[in-house]
C-alpha cells in the first residue's frame, strides 16, 4: 500500500521526499518489523547472490584455465600430426622409389630369363647338328665329344698323364 500512496503522489505532483517524511512519522511498529525482515530477506538474497557470482567467476577462471591448456594441446597435435604427416610422405616416396626399382630388377630378370631360354634352343640346336654331324644319338656322347675336342680336357688329360708317369719315379 506504500507504494500506491508513493505512485499516486508523484502524479498529483507531490515530491517523493515530501511523503517519505509524511510516511515514515506515521507507520506504526509492526510495519516497521515487516520493513525490517523485508529488509534482511533482500540482505540475504544479496548475499546469495553475490557468492553464485564469486563461484561463477572462479568456475569462469577455471574454464579459461581448462580452455588455453586445450588449445596448448591442440597445437601440439597438430604439430605431432604435420610431423607424422611429413614422415609418412617421405616413406611413401620411398616406397615409390623401391616400387620403381623392383619393376626395373623385374623387366631385367625377365630379359634374363628370356636370354637364357633363347641360349637353351641355341645350344639345343647347336647340340643337335652336333650330333648329326658326328652321329652321335645321346647327350652324353655329344659331351664327351665335346670334352674330349675341348683343349682344356686335352691339357688336363697331358697333366694326369704326366702326374701318373712321375708318381712312380718319385717313389
Amino acid at each position: 500500500w506504500l507504494r500506491e500512496i508513493v505512485y499516486s503522489e508523484e502524479k498529483q505532483g507531490k515530491g517523493a521526499k515530501d511523503f517519505r517524511e509524511d510516511v515514515t512519522t506515521t507507520t506504526s511498529p509492526h510495519e516497521d518489523d515487516k520493513v525490517k525482515e523485508e529488509l534482511e530477506k533482500t540482505q540475504n538474497e544479496v548475499e546469495k547472490l553475490k557468492e553464485e557470482l564469486d563461484r561463477r567467476r572462479s568456475n569462469e577462471e577455471v574454464l579459461k584455465a581448462e580452455n588455453t591448456r586445450y588449445s596448448a594441446r591442440l597445437k601440439k597435435m597438430a604439430r605431432d600430426k604435420s610431423a607424422s604427416d611429413s614422415a609418412i610422405s617421405e616413406q611413401v616416396d620411398v616406397i615409390d622409389k623401391l616400387t620403381e626399382e623392383k619393376g626395373k630388377l623385374q623387366e631385367e630378370l625377365l630379359l634374363c630369363v628370356r636370354a637364357i631360354q633363347a641360349l637353351r634352343r641355341e645350344n639345343g640346336a647347336l647340340a643337335y647338328q652336333v650330333r648329326g654331324l658326328l652321329g652321335l644319338k645321346s647327350v652324353a656322347e655329344i659331351e664327351a665329344a665335346g670334352l674330349a675336342a675341348s683343349p682344356q680336357h686335352q691339357q688336363q688329360q697331358q697333366q694326369e698323364g704326366s702326374d701318373l708317369g712321375a708318381a712312380p719315379e718319385a717313389q
